[in-house]
């Protein structure tokens, strides 16, 4: 489950809306306009914008691609508390582009993004039918996505008791389906501490946070590349 990526990908249509609206979409000057926007804004401290000028650089859309420039724009929006920058970055030090390899870091800015996932589940309303309880019923029954939120229900203790073993239960459940990046990153964490019955494990826990990096990676490519070619949906 992945709600921040929807509101950073709203921020940046929003943005975008905000540029100049009666300009068609199809023209490349307005792309370039757009472009100009988008970097303007980062460079006033805006974190979207940072994180959309970052994936620009990264994969040279509408800029020379430069991965150095690229992590740069996600370490500013990382170090604001974006949990999509974090993951980026940690990527960057796991695969060593754009900065020098270091696990270390990798692991650090993973863990991050992990608890900053956790911290906006907890702190958004929950949106499910049933609420929570309508949420543990749904999981139980089969429903993928229901079972990674279970998962962070017990891990934040968010309309439930807080249970690291019925954590780990149900993340490792969620990790089998559509919403299984979520579910990886928060299992990280629990691997990284040896929590709910689970051995500490640093290489699972790195081997968890990357794939959810790449996923998260895929889908803010996808949805940057959507935004830039078509305009806002």
């Amino acid at each position: 489950m992945k709600f921040p990526l929807i509101t950073v990908m709203l921020s940046i249509g929003v943005s975008l809306c905000a540029c100049t609206p009666n300009t068609p979409w199809s023209s490349k000057e307005y792309r370039h306009d757009y472009i100009n926007t988008m970097t303007k804004k980062a460079k006033q401290g805006n974190v979207e914008a940072q994180l959309f000028v970052g994936i620009m650089y990264e994969k040279g859309m509408g800029l020379d691609k430069d991965e150095a420039k690229a992590v740069r724009w996600y370490r500013k929006a990382a170090e604001q508390g974006s949990a999509a920058a974090q993951s980026m970055l940690g990527r960057a030090y796991a695969e060593g582009y754009g900065v020098a390899k270091n696990e270390v870091e990798a692991m650090k800015w993973f863990r991050k993004a992990a608890e900053s996932e956790l911290q906006g589940f907890s702190n958004q309303p929950f949106l499910f039918a049933g609420g929570y309880e309508g949420a543990i019923k749904s999981a139980e029954d089969g429903n993928e996505l229901a079972k990674t939120i279970v998962g962070k229900m017990y891990l934040t203790g968010s309309g439930v008791s807080q249970n690291d073993v019925e954590a780990v239960r149900w993340l490792t459940a969620g990790t089998k389906g559509f919403a299984a990046a979520g579910a990886q990153q928060a299992l990280g964490i629990l691997h990284e501490d040896g929590r709910g019955g689970l051995a500490k494990d640093k290489a699972e826990a790195m081997r968890l946070y990357r794939k959810a990096a790449e996923q998260e990676a895929s889908n803010l490519e996808s949805s940057v590349g959507i935004v830039y070619q078509f305009g806002p949906m």
